[in-house]
């Protein structure tokens, strides 16, 4: 969905997370100039359909008026969406030449077992609704790469999911929140190497489980690799289950070298 602002020009990225509350803004928006133009649209012989009953006639002097009107209720909403959308910058790609650290991290209830604590996440699961998808009975990890989100606020992303629609909760192996979630590439072998890492945990102290419940998902931001070697990409969570594949570009470094820790 796209919103044009006065000459047509497209408004700027909404870099939001809540895409939900973004669609029903902009469902808003357009409902409300659809309506605009039906209330206020110039016929020729300068007549005016009003609520597509009334015909009033006009002179020169009065349409120019009423155009001059129609024009600012535009511009009126306008600058609204650029008042919301002023705060976000325009993403840029991500390129690495390096692995990049696991950044699934999911938050559940409290894992009594896990006596020595560890970091918690806000990253609650959100209940499964229409249009999430997997399969009843199952629980799946589906990349979503045409689902744009912001990754780290400032790269190209898109959604990743966990989505859990078997009947019973089910507990992942996690390290202070983070899930061992991890990206693969089909390197110039065709084999699947691994082009991110998960951090040790020296002590230990870190390690817990995190909880999915039933009819429930984790989402998660993901990077849009960008570099000189097209390939295939999935996800995998601790080599035992696999997402979609899906194309992607990543640099020839992102197998070999780790990214130095800042």
């Amino acid at each position: 969905m796209q919103l044009t602002g006065l000459g047509n020009s497209p408004l700027p990225h909404l870099n939001v997370q809540n895409h939900d509350a973004r669609d029903r803004l902009l469902a808003l928006i357009n409902s409300i100039w659809s309506r605009v133009g039906r209330r206020l649209k110039v016929a020729e012989g300068c007549s005016l359909v009003v609520c597509n009953k009334w015909k009033l006639s006009c002179r020169n002097s009065n349409l120019r008026i009423l155009v001059y009107i129609q024009m600012c209720i535009k511009s009126f909403f306008a600058i609204v969406m650029l008042a919301v959308c002023s705060h976000a910058k325009a993403l840029i790609p991500f390129e690495t030449e390096t692995m990049i650290r696991g950044y699934c991290h999911a938050g559940s209830r409290e894992d009594d077992k896990a006596l020595f604590g560890y970091a918690s996440s806000s990253n609650a699961p959100k209940k499964i609704t229409e249009g999430i998808p997997g399969t009843d009975g199952e629980i799946a990890l589906i990349a979503l790469p045409a689902d744009e989100v912001p990754f780290g606020k400032q790269y190209h992303g898109f959604r990743l999911l966990l989505v859990n629609r078997t009947a019973k909760e089910v507990s992942f192996a996690a390290s202070d929140s983070r899930l061992y979630i991890t990206c693969e590439a089909r390197d110039q072998d065709g084999e699947w190497k691994p082009i991110e890492y998960l951090p040790s945990s020296f002590c230990g102290n870190s390690r817990h489980s995190a909880y999915l419940p039933s009819g429930h998902y984790w989402e998660f931001s993901a990077p849009v690799y960008s570099g000189s070697f097209k390939t295939k990409l999935r996800y995998t969570h601790g080599g035992n289950s696999y997402s979609n594949e899906f194309d992607g570009s990543i640099n020839p470094g992102q197998f070999k070298e780790l990214e130095t820790r800042r």
